[in-house]
């Protein structure tokens, strides 16, 4: 089981690059999923106490990749093992969390698959689209139909608003075997955070062009822009992740009509994949041209995000692409650091000029919360997501005078974002900027009512007399019309994006061949940037189509023929 589980592992490891793509199933696949969608019971469920304690309490094990945490009054000594979080699921839920493994965010997805490769996991566990469909084929992963029946209402009505969420989370028994982290899509945008203060002291303008932005990163790398005496700047930050949601280059390929990952319709409306179009080929040649002119480090390559995110806080970069949070983290900590820089975000440029459509993928599922098999209180699952979700700040708990919030408060120890199992407020980032800005406008903190949109409220005001880095962080990802989201905001109201158009499970040639061809895309890709001759993603096209790419776009357009 071992051996072939790593063997499955090699050619899967990157399969996560999709938002799903599906092949046809069984008929029984989706008699759960459609009985869940029309609000029947899935399971034994009268009576039963969604928040009902365990007495005697019971063990779940569970593992933690974590970066540091969003907030600077979390105590230094915090772990995840002994954030309040673990002290939360025994005072009410009677929950002992076990941590079978604890890792700095830049060795989890390793981690993670090492995990899954020994064909022993733990209890429950937090997992992306690669790993899920992994589990799932090799049938590790237990029945959650039951569980899901002590999911909080809010949370079903939620989940069942696509129906394609709990379709992918089904295997081919029919079995609900993942609850799934659903978010808004739009949170996907790819913006440009730019030093301000750099463009300033060179006398450089806004780019509104990629030959635009390429002139401005190259000043960055070249002509001193921090006034050091020292050539120690670089032109844009970038790791070997490509397609992180920071740090990333997708972003700069969407500015040539490129996008990679995703599968969009060509001339005839037929589905293509982004990975072998022409337009990647242009957008590879800017790459490598960044290379060549000193504006990438060159040794982006081997980085991991943790040394990339370094450059970037220490002022050692002028430009990084990522989405709407990245002033919460890790711009926060730059301007700490350095309260005298100035990060402006815009939105994607385009080669032709003006604003370029930034990739998007139509189901956005954040992760996939998974079970053993062998774990013996399926519902623990489901009870934990209801007390993550009932004590989101932006959600008004019928229980809250059952909370102790002193459990809750970062400068006591919690970090939200450590916690084994999460579950969004979908749309509560779109909320809160329409209700923020409304109430700053007429200054006005009674118009809200969350706790989470009250302390952004007073966050802003602090910042009107002093800087600092989590309150300004905080207003400019969340409230500021010309910062992350509001400039996501943009996107979505002026539909400033190009849609992936597949969105399913994967389909069988991509389970059997998605792992290498990926793989090979981004040898490829690197050393094409790293100057590697352009046509060798000529042969790459066509050895993409060789080992399974035609075969893959076949079978998505039979998918997408059915929609």
């Amino acid at each position: 089981m071992k051996k072939s589980l790593s063997i499955m592992l090699a050619g899967t490891m990157l399969m996560a690059m999709f938002t799903g793509c599906s092949s046809k199933k069984p008929d029984n696949v989706t008699n759960t999923t459609e009985s869940i969608a029309k609000g029947e019971e899935t399971g034994e469920v009268q009576n039963i106490d969604i928040w009902q304690k365990y007495d005697p309490p019971i063990e779940v094990s569970v593992v933690a990749s974590y970066n540091v945490p969003e907030d600077g009054i979390v105590p230094k000594d915090t772990t995840p093992e002994n954030q309040k979080w673990v002290e939360i699921m025994e005072k009410y839920l009677g929950i002992k969390l076990k941590y079978d493994w604890v890792v700095p965010a830049s060795q989890g997805a390793q981690k993670m698959d090492v995990t899954i490769a020994s064909g022993k996991i733990p209890n429950i566990l937090q997992v992306d689209e690669g790993q899920f469909e992994l589990l799932k084929q090799s049938d590790m992963i237990g029945d959650l139909t039951g569980a899901y029946d002590y999911l909080m209402e809010p949370i079903k009505k939620n989940l069942e608003a696509d129906p394609t969420l709990l379709k992918k989370c089904t295997n081919e028994k029919g079995e609900l075997v993942a609850i799934p982290r659903n978010l808004d899509n739009f949170q996907q945008t790819q913006l440009i955070y730019i030093r301000e203060d750099w463009l300033e002291a060179l006398g450089l303008q806004v780019p509104t062009s990629m030959d635009e932005l390429f002139e401005v990163a190259k000043a960055f790398s070249e002509q001193d822009p921090d006034k050091n005496g020292k050539d120690d700047t670089i032109g844009i930050a970038l790791y070997k992740e490509l397609y992180a949601g920071f740090g990333g280059a997708a972003g700069l390929m969407n500015g040539y009509n490129a996008y990679p990952k995703m599968w969009t319709k060509d001339e005839s409306g037929k589905l293509v994949c982004g990975d072998v179009q022409p337009e990647m080929r242009d957008a590879l040649e800017m790459l490598q041209k960044m290379y060549k002119e000193g504006i990438l480090d060159p040794e982006y390559v081997a980085m991991d995000s943790n040394k990339m995110t370094e450059a970037v806080v220490g002022g050692k970069a002028g430009i990084v692409l990522g989405e709407w949070w990245v002033p919460a983290w890790p711009l926060n900590l730059s301007i700490d650091n350095n309260p005298d820089a100035r990060w402006k975000a815009i939105n994607l440029v385009s080669a032709e000029g003006g604003i370029a459509n930034t990739g998007l993928n139509q189901a956005f599922i954040g992760s996939y919360h998974v079970i053993s098999k062998d774990m013996k209180n399926p519902e623990a699952l489901a009870k934990m997501i209801n007390i993550y979700y009932d004590t989101l700040s932006t959600v008004v708990s019928e229980r809250e005078e059952e909370y102790d919030r002193e459990l809750w408060k970062p400068e006591n120890g919690y970090v939200y974002n450590w916690c084994p199992v999460r579950m969004d407020d979908t749309f509560e980032n779109s909320r809160q900027y329409k209700e923020l800005n409304e109430a700053l406008k007429k200054d006005d903190i009674t118009l809200l009512k969350p706790q989470k949109f009250k302390d952004l409220f007073e966050a802003a005001k602090r910042l009107e007399t002093e800087l600092n880095g989590t309150d300004w962080g905080l207003y400019y990802s969340r409230i500021a019309e010309d910062g992350g989201f509001g400039l996501t905001e943009k996107v979505r109201n002026e539909k400033l994006y190009t849609m992936n158009e597949f969105y399913g499970s994967y389909t069988p040639t991509m389970i059997t061949s998605q792992g290498i061809l990926d793989t090979l895309r981004d040898e490829v890709y690197h050393r094409i940037i790293t100057g590697a001759p352009i046509e060798e993603f000529d042969k790459f096209v066509n050895d993409w189509h060789k080992m399974g790419g035609d075969q893959i776009t076949n079978e998505v357009n039979d998918w997408y023929a059915k929609q």
